[in-house]
């Protein structure tokens, strides 16, 4: 009887697909990894490095047009947050020997520039200690993304556009010159707005806001050509008009390249 059930309701799913078709979503990642270790480049070095991660994605609406019609399309309004494979790079440039700039980019998310300080190094260094403290700042703003899709006389387009502000505090311990263990926790504000248009009228908008709180445990090991590999998971509370108080976690990994 189970089986049964379970059968027609995939039935049903498949079915349902088939009848909308293509779906344009309007959905945000609030990204959550950051594979940033709580020691700073150095004076006039420069680190770049790109990652891969799954985070939370949020749904606010959704267009699909039809399979069986050219110019018929379905709204969902229904707000749930499902998951997504996030691409992006991360780069840092050593002002000072315990301050670097830094700018990080992902996929659907803007273009966040900060600062970040290893605020007790030096103290900790006198002391010979493995212990590594930072704290970093974030500021982000503009247009994140944009993408379409078109069928008969349907073009489907989705525009979303937003800012970010973000601080973090990390600590860590270096167990060797090869290999760091790090926490990092931070905190975000995001404001965004978006819409779906259908032929170059707007059918869906939604202005957007929300916060979100998280730690990530993350280990770094150097190779012998300076080369690093950053292996980071943990566990972020969201807290978004629209949604009720959601805990996620998220994990991914960082390849990083000096010059």
């Amino acid at each position: 009887m189970i089986i049964r059930i379970e059968l027609k309701i995939a039935v049903l799913l498949f079915l349902s697909q088939i009848i909308v078709g293509c779906a344009t979503k309007l959905g945000i990642d609030p990204v959550t990894t950051r594979f940033d270790v709580p020691e700073t480049e150095g004076k006039g070095q420069l680190g770049l490095s790109v990652f891969v991660s799954e985070s939370p994605e949020l749904v606010l609406a959704t267009a699909s047009d039809s399979i069986f019609s050219d110019s018929t399309v379905f709204v969902d309004n229904e707000n749930r947050i499902e998951r997504d494979l996030v691409v992006g790079t991360n780069g840092s440039y050593g002002l000072g020997d315990r301050i670097d700039v830094f700018v990080r980019a992902n996929t659907y998310g803007p273009y966040v520039f900060g600062v970040k300080t290893d605020w007790l190094g030096k103290y900790f260094r006198i002391l010979n200690s493995s212990l590594r403290f930072s704290n970093s700042i974030f500021l982000g703003q503009g247009k994140l993304f944009q993408q379409s899709h078109s069928k008969g006389d349907i073009l489907l387009e989705e525009n979303v556009s937003g800012e970010v502000w973000d601080i973090s505090a990390n600590v860590g311990f270096r167990f060797s010159k090869k290999v760091i263990v790090y926490i990092n926790t931070f905190y975000s504000e995001y404001r965004y707005g978006g819409n779906i248009t259908q032929n170059g009228q707007v059918i869906v908008r939604d202005d957007s806001q929300g916060t979100t709180i998280g730690s990530m445990l993350g280990v770094r090991y150097d190779f012998d050509n300076l080369n690093s590999l950053i292996l980071e998971g943990g566990v972020t509370e969201i807290n978004w008009i629209h949604y009720q108080t959601t805990r996620v976690g998220t994990a991914g990994l960082s390849l990083r390249m000096p010059f």
